[in-house]
């Protein structure tokens, strides 16, 4: 009988958070999920830290652990990965995205708060950059309107 196995990939160290809040170029006050969604201007300032702060998540590359669990897979000694992760790495590394559970998403595109739509960040940032904010894809306002 063959068991199946999924691996499970844990982040940096508690340290490391720190020093990406340190050098961030933000107050290191954490923005949460309901209070994005509630708030334009907290909205709005999450999209500045994230186009303006360092960008090392664009510059990461696989490690030896993403390409020992990506082995595994190949192998078929795992069958796929969870992860708490949001850098794309794992994929990055070679393992398909349906075989990558995300826990905590996924910082390389955005999804619309209206519909679900997947959008790609380069194109949020050119908004951003365009027009100094992110209103397309923000929820719709109490008449109904974005």
């Amino acid at each position: 009988m063959k068991t199946s196995i999924a691996t499970v990939s844990i982040s940096g160290t508690f340290a490391e958070k720190l020093q990406a809040i340190a050098t961030a170029g933000f107050d290191g006050i954490e923005i949460f999920e309901q209070d994005f969604i509630a708030s334009d201007s907290i909205r709005q300032e999450s999209w500045r830290r994230r186009f303006t702060g360092e960008r090392t998540i664009e510059t990461a590359k696989p490690n030896k652990g993403h390409e020992a669990i990506a082995k595994l897979i190949r192998d078929g000694k795992a069958t796929s990965v969870i992860t708490q992760n949001v850098d794309n790495l794992h994929q990055n590394s070679g393992i398909d995205p349906s075989q990558v559970i995300e826990l905590h998403g996924n910082a390389t595109y955005a999804k619309c708060l209206q519909c679900g739509e997947r959008i790609e960040l380069a194109v949020i940032e050119q908004e951003f950059r365009n027009t100094g904010s992110v209103v397309k894809w923000s929820p719709p306002t109490d008449n109904g309107s974005a």
